[in-house]
């Protein structure tokens, strides 16, 4: 079952936060008007999973028994008609534009201006937006887990959920977890993230941040964060 947190208002959290990062830009000479961050979140205590998550990294949570998805955070992509309309409402558009395979590709930019092309819809810095509705507000949920079927968490970047669905890495991650043990096991899944990059674009410029975290009973915390300012070449 999975319920969304109604007595926690994040979004004070979240402004407080979009402003540490312009701060600590301004103190660091660093430019965060077109860059800025995905994140992802994840709390458990007994059988319950809190996660938050702006952007497109993602945590997916399955089970070694079943070896299916219990639950996936939603990415905050361009497209999404909830994301769209918020964006559309605070005077930034999508354009899509449709390549020769197929492929559609949908990025957010200033109403009749060329910039900045973002191509999620929440994010922590990417100031020239913060007024056009890319938001740095977290999408907060609480997922209850059955501890028996020897639960697990992954959380990861686009790198790897580009172009792998989360029912894949879940099915994989539960068969070989056991045998394999959790390091090889997220190896093998970033070196197959890799090779469907390099299948689907020829290479590959992203980062492959992955963990793997089995659920038991204490309390444990972890944030990823994924810079997408910056070009990983692996």
């Amino acid at each position: 079952m999975t319920v969304t947190i109604q007595c926690l208002n994040v979004v004070p959290f979240a402004w407080q936060a979009q402003k540490d990062v312009v701060a600590h830009s301004l103190e660091n000479d660093w430019d965060v008007q077109a860059s800025g961050s995905t994140a992802v979140a994840a709390l458990f205590k007994g059988n319950k999973v809190w996660t938050a998550n702006a952007g497109d990294s993602r945590c997916a949570i399955g089970t070694e028994a079943d070896k299916k998805v219990v639950f996936e955070t939603e990415d905050h992509k361009p497209q999404s008609d909830k994301e769209k309309a918020q964006i559309e409402a605070s005077g930034g558009e999508v354009r899509s534009q449709t390549y020769p395979d197929g492929w559609v590709n949908h990025r957010i930019f200033i109403k009749g201006k060329d910039y900045p092309g973002l191509c999620m819809a929440r994010t922590l810095g990417d100031q020239s937006v913060k007024d056009y509705g890319v938001i740095a507000t977290p999408e907060v949920l609480l997922t209850t887990v059955d501890l028996s079927k020897k639960a697990f968490f992954i959380i990861a970047s686009d790198g790897v959920w580009e172009f792998l669905d989360s029912q894949f890495v879940v099915k994989a991650v539960a068969k070989k977890i056991q045998s394999d043990g959790p390091a090889k096991t997220l190896e093998k899944l970033q070196r197959e993230a890799k090779k469907r990059w390099k299948a689907e674009e020829g290479s590959w410029a992203a980062a492959f941040f992955v963990l793997y975290i089995r659920i038991y009973i204490y309390i444990y915390i972890y944030v990823h964060i994924y810079i997408h300012s910056r070009v990983y070449w692996i």
